[in-house]
């Protein structure tokens, strides 16, 4: 151990001798060294040992480093140093021999974690001995290995758990190593145990994400709060690590234009923030490509404090225009204009004197031949695919004009306006004085319609990204168009002419109008609007009015002439007016046989006097045939209505002018309501009877009248029609016959087309029928009676009646369903059966349907003791015995005890009971068999009596058995042959029995 420890540290010896070779600890600091590494009593020891108090500080060195790793042997200083006796040392190099091993650790346990965040294990102690171990926990190397406790405890046969947290705090690896040292307790000590703690760093979390934007070629910056996570005073380190070009998701994207350039950068190295404090920070962000999105992550580092990260995403817009051009051509025709195109993007060259001015990047050389893809924003512009640009130091400079001179196949014929920060380039770049550094990309604009068509022509190689705005405007070519108009006389409609102004000054629009008469019309002056101020244009519109004054189909010219563009817009107009709508519509209410006036305004809308003559499709109206109204004048004209009948009538009054022919109408609603009633009349009935009441009508004409009665109401009868003779009076006579008891209102009306209308009120008072009283009924104990009842049906249909008993227990309806035919009768049979003796016992019985009503019908009957013996009959061969049951019903409503006796007269032994139980038991209402079996001996007649008694009352119930005696069957087969046409005899012998 020694020699493989030592390490040249101290001079090479070779051990013989337990006394003299170990007393100045040199080998024994060695062999606990090369065990326990962090020990620090044994770090340094004297060597050579000179003087006696060298040997007694490594002596010292030896027992502190014992107590420093928990080790305990019965051994001092002076036994080293003093008088070492070889046998004790040969002990203590054993004791050491047997329990460093176990300071070796064990295993290596593996926090893997992300940056920051904390991690916590759980070693696992099993305690195999009989008795509780106790051991001090011990830490050595990094701190960011943490126990919560110093001590733990182990049950006998037991095993704990003991976590340790790991506090990440850097992403390099740290170790630590936890130590378990038992306390000796008497005789128990159990052995040292050693884990090495090591933390492995899995990723970086960032603590948050900073977002920033920028467009192309520009800088973006960002203030960052940086918060100081930790509990102490720290100066960070900042780095920029990880740089990627990605897309919104952060899966990485290459890019060629980004390959040389960082995107984000920082003024500051290194920022001091106090404990749990924050300070500001400035990112800045310099794209090389768009539309993109950029990662990154900021690492902020301090050996003692920890480290940390901010995750940076920066994202790019489209770089701003180069130049701006204008053009302007006639709608649906093309226009041209060259787009001038340097070798060098003075954006992207900017970009790079900034990079380089900060030493963030180094100067790159851009290639001679530059091929760009074209792309437009606007469907209305067209352009090459593709554009070309070569370098003037470019040995093919020649070929380059040639294919510039390819691109730009065709000149402008339009004319475009540029900005007038661009005019010196456009004259820089005319056709004398183009730089061989530059290309032209021809662009050709149609726009569809009168308006501004703003395009960006976006250039994109593996260098930069360029951008040209362009902005096109499509005026109106001269308009021919026709417009056609279709309305009613005198009603007026307008159609408006858009007009859509893209510039920045307004236009005088003059209207000029041909046509034979007034029909078309609008404004004489029109001034159409300038853009807004957004640069959308303004559309304004120019309102054309087609007001006839009565029926016709004409026509007319409309111009319009843009003093501002010197444009002219044509339009044939065609007008068609039809019949006049209604003036309005008029809703007349009032009553029969009363007049109601109404007035209606009349206008004249010619220039002269005019005189209306009055029509009209409604009867019963009365009024002047005719009304004069001045020119331009309007008049009432009063009717009058008095309808005779009500009801609801749609009709018209016309106004026509004697002169002209034109007219005016209205639509008349005429709703009559009734006249009020001639009498109320109270007309009270019990149900399926039925009450007559006259109602006296006159005929004051020379005619026949023919009235038409309506009736309204339940159960009311009488004739449709009531003829009456000249000047005659007569009766009307009226019927009231209710199926259903009810409180009804109802009316009786009389019309006649001459004479008019008039109605009675009808009260109509409709009663239950009284229940009808059958006559008392009365029955034995144990039999039923009955009676039978007759119903009609007053109506023509078949009806189903439902019934009911209000004493079920006695009186029930033997039919299940009880069938009225049509206009006829049905009989239905009640059954009575009484179960008190002497007692009067009654129900009502109802016959029920929705539609005929309801019959009641009261009942009631008195049981009787039993008097007449029920006949039974049994019949039997002789000496062949039969049983047969009688059933005995229980007719109380409590419970009885019955004796059965039977008394058979002639021989013993042919009847007999089969129930050896006299005496029975029977519920209320309930039945028992009575079983008796019949034997007759011979062919006689047989009689028997049995008799059931009850005590309570004393009652008895008898019943007569006539048993019939049978000759036995003969079994034997007689067999009869015999020839046809032929008779046969045979005698047989009879036994009488």
């Amino acid at each position: 151990h020694f020699w493989r420890a030592n390490k040249d540290r101290y001079p090479p010896r070779r051990v013989v001798r337990f006394d003299t070779d170990l007393e100045d600890s040199i080998v024994l600091s060695v062999v606990i060294q090369s065990h326990v590494p962090n020990c620090q009593a044994v770090q340094m020891l004297r060597c050579p040992c000179t003087s006696i108090e060298h040997y007694e500080e490594n002596a010292f060195r030896i027992v502190a480093a014992l107590q420093e790793i928990g080790l305990s042997f019965p051994i001092q200083a002076t036994d080293i140093i003093s008088s070492p006796q070889p046998k004790d040392m040969l002990l203590f190099v054993m004791f050491l021999y047997m329990n460093l091993p176990h300071y070796v650790p064990k295993t290596v346990i593996v926090f893997s974690t992300m940056l920051g965040v904390n991690m916590t294990k759980n070693i696992e102690l099993t305690n195999p001995s009989k008795k509780a171990i106790t051991y001090n926990v011990q830490l050595q190397g990094s701190s960011d290995f943490s126990v919560k406790e110093s001590t733990i405890k182990i049950e006998p046969k037991q095993t704990v758990s003991f976590p340790v947290e790991y506090h990440s705090r850097f992403s390099r690896v740290v170790e630590s190593q936890i130590v378990f040292t038992s306390r000796r307790e008497g005789n128990v000590h159990a052995a040292a145990m050693v884990f090495k703690l090591r933390s492995k760093c899995t990723g970086r979390k960032p603590r948050k994400t900073i977002l920033v934007s920028a467009v192309l070629y520009e800088i973006g910056t960002v203030d960052i709060d940086l918060e100081n996570p930790f509990d102490e005073d720290a100066e960070f380190q900042l780095m920029l690590r990880e740089s990627m070009v990605c897309d919104a998701d952060r899966n990485p994207v290459r890019s060629k234009r980004c390959e040389a350039y960082e995107p984000f950068h920082l003024n500051e190295s290194r920022v001091p923030v106090k404990a749990n404090a924050t300070a500001k920070l400035t990112v800045k962000f310099l794209p090389f490509d768009a539309p993109a999105h950029f990662v990154a992550y900021l690492g902020f580092f301090d050996q003692r404090a920890g480290e940390f990260y901010y995750e940076l995403f920066g994202t790019s817009s489209p770089p701003l225009p180069l130049e701006n051009y204008k053009l302007q051509v006639k709608a649906e025709e093309p226009g041209f204009k060259e787009l001038i195109l340097p070798h060098r993007n003075v954006q992207m060259d900017r970009a790079r004197m900034w990079l380089e001015a900060h030493g963030a990047g180094s100067k790159q050389h851009l290639p001679d031949t530059i091929v760009y893809d074209v792309k437009l924003s606007s469907p209305y512009f067209l352009a090459p695919k593709q554009v070309t640009v070569v370098s003037a130091n470019s040995k093919s400079v020649e070929g380059s004009k040639t294919d510039s001179k390819s691109v730009v196949a065709r000149s402008a014929n339009a004319t475009g306006e540029r900005n007038p920060s661009n005019d010196t380039k456009d004259r820089t770049a005319g056709t004398n004085g183009i730089s061989p550094s530059v290309a032209k990309l021809s662009l050709e604009f149609r726009a569809k319609e009168p308006g501004v068509y703003p395009c960006t022509v976006t250039l994109t190689s593996d260098v930069d990204v360029r951008c040209y705005s362009i902005e096109g405007t499509g005026t109106a070519p001269n308009t021919h168009c026709a417009l056609n108009f279709q309305t009613q006389a005198r009603k007026a409609i307008t159609q408006e002419i858009p007009i859509m102004n893209p510039t920045e000054r307004e236009w005088a629009i003059k209207p000029t109008f041909v046509q034979n008469g007034n029909e078309f019309d609008g404004p004489r002056e029109f001034i159409a609007k300038k853009k807004q101020a957004n640069g959308q244009a303004t559309t304004t519109c120019y309102k054309l009015t087609f007001k006839p004054d009565w029926i016709c189909d004409v026509k007319a010219q409309l111009t319009l002439h843009n003093a501002g563009t010197n444009e002219t817009y044509e339009y044939e107009l065609h007008g068609v007016a039809e019949e006049p709508l209604a003036e309005e519509h008029v809703v007349i209410e009032c009553q029969a046989r009363e007049k109601k006036t109404h007035k209606f305004l009349v206008k004249n809308h010619s220039n002269t006097q005019a005189t209306f003559e009055v029509e009209s499709d409604l009867v019963h109206i009365s009024g002047p045939s005719s009304i004069t109204i001045e020119s331009k004048g309007e008049g009432d004209y009063e009717l009058t209505f008095q309808p005779l009948q009500a009801g609801s009538v749609i009709g018209c009054i016309m106004f026509r002018d004697t002169q002209t022919g034109h007219y005016s109408w209205y639509t008349v609603e005429l709703v009559t309501l009734p006249p009020k009633p001639q009498q109320m009349l109270k007309l009270t009935c019990v149900v399926r009877q039925a009450v007559a009441v006259d109602i006296q009508l006159v005929n004051p004409l020379d005619d026949v009248v023919v009235f038409d009665v309506a009736l309204n109401g339940e159960g009311l009868l009488g004739e449709a029609e009531f003829v009456l003779a000249p000047k005659e009076t007569a009766t009307y006579e009226l019927v009231f016959s209710p199926l259903l008891p009810a409180m009804t209102k109802g009316t009786a009306v009389f019309f006649n087309d001459v004479v008019g209308e008039f109605w009675y009120d009808l009260e109509l008072v409709a009663d239950q029928a009284p229940p009808e009283e059958l006559s008392q009924l009365e029955c034995e104990l144990g039999r039923i009676a009955q009676v039978a009842v007759k119903i009609d049906n007053p109506t023509g249909q078949e009806v189903v009646l439902k019934h009911r008993s209000t004493n079920k227990i006695n009186f029930k309806v033997i039919q299940q369903r009880v069938l009225l035919p049509p206009l006829e009768s049905t009989t239905v049979t009640i059954e009575y059966s009484p179960s008190q003796l002497g007692n009067r016992e009654e129900s009502s019985i109802y016959f029920e349907h929705p539609s005929v009503g309801q019959w009641i019908y009261k009942v009631s009957g008195i049981g009787l003791e039993p008097r007449e013996a029920r006949q039974v009959q049994v019949v039997a061969q002789v000496n062949r015995p039969v049983s047969q049951t009688i059933t005995f019903k229980n007719p109380f409503l409590e419970t009885i005890h019955a004796l059965i006796v039977l008394e058979a007269s002639g021989e013993k032994n042919v009847f007999e009971l089969l129930n050896r139980k006299a005496k029975v038991q029977i519920g209320p209402l309930a039945t028992t068999q009575i079983p008796f079996s019949f034997c007759p001996p011979s062919m006689t007649q047989h009689s028997a009596e049995l008799a059931v008694s009850v005590v309570k009352p004393p009652l008895t119930w008898t019943y007569q058995i006539q048993g019939v005696a049978e000759a036995p069957a003969d079994s034997t087969l007689h067999s009869f042959v015999v020839q046809a046409r032929e008779s046969l005899e045979t005698y047989y012998l009879l036994n009488l029995v």
